[in-house]
């Protein structure tokens, strides 16, 4: 994961009319700020917003800041927060949060799966249950995508977090042990199951009142 360049500017006024203002100007109001760092606002062109998310390989978009300012300029963040109407999706407000490359940062990185599931191949379907996990680690080390090999999986079989191998210094914290794939029997296998199991059970209740009544 490399860090994209964001240009920005410095900001001194403050309160909803000015905000407006500078969205009407194309520009977007932020923040950055961190742990033992004094907060400084700031200003993005929305094209320039536009094209680090587009640039940027992960989900999390990490930045190195450009700025005239001597309090922006060279300082490394991740967008933490990306207000957006709800009706327009225009961007509204942006947050950055500082980062260093030496201290571990919580994300959350996309699963995606390879191979074809046995279960799948037999009729079953896949279910991605979760399909984003939660990683902590270096900012420079956040992967584009978690990849999970269901290729053995049958009907019923799952991958649950436990089970989920990261190479490099990464971390995935959770207190329960959730599923985060899982291959669903096809319904018609499951109700021939159950009928063979229902007839299982008849024959022995017909045989054990059949030794009853000898």
């Amino acid at each position: 994961m490399e860090f994209v360049n964001l240009k920005t500017e410095l900001r001194e006024k403050t309160g909803k009319c000015f905000a407006r203002e500078l969205r009407r100007n194309e520009l977007i109001p932020g923040i950055v700020y961190g742990k033992g760092v004094e907060p400084v606002m700031l200003s993005v062109k929305k094209s320039d917003l536009d094209t680090v998310r587009k640039a940027s390989k992960t989900r999390q978009v990490f930045v190195t800041i450009e700025s005239d300012s001597d309090k922006l300029n060279g300082r490394t963040a991740m967008i933490a927060e990306l207000q957006m109407d709800p009706l327009t999706y225009n961007y509204k407000h942006v947050d950055l949060y500082e980062v260093s490359t030496e201290r571990k940062v919580k994300v959350r990185v996309p699963v995606i799966t390879k191979g074809l599931a046995e279960g799948v191949d037999l009729g079953g379907m896949l279910q991605i249950i979760r399909r984003e996990l939660e990683i902590v680690c270096k900012p420079q080390d956040v992967p584009e995508f978690i990849e999970l090999d269901v290729t053995s999986l049958g009907w019923g079989d799952a991958i649950h977090v436990s089970d989920v191998e990261i190479e490099g210094d990464i971390e995935i914290p959770y207190d329960v042990n959730f599923t985060v794939v899982t291959v669903l029997s096809p319904k018609g296998a499951s109700d021939e199951e159950e009928e063979g199991e229902e007839t299982e059970e008849g024959e022995e209740t017909e045989a054990a009142n059949e030794e009853a009544s000898e």
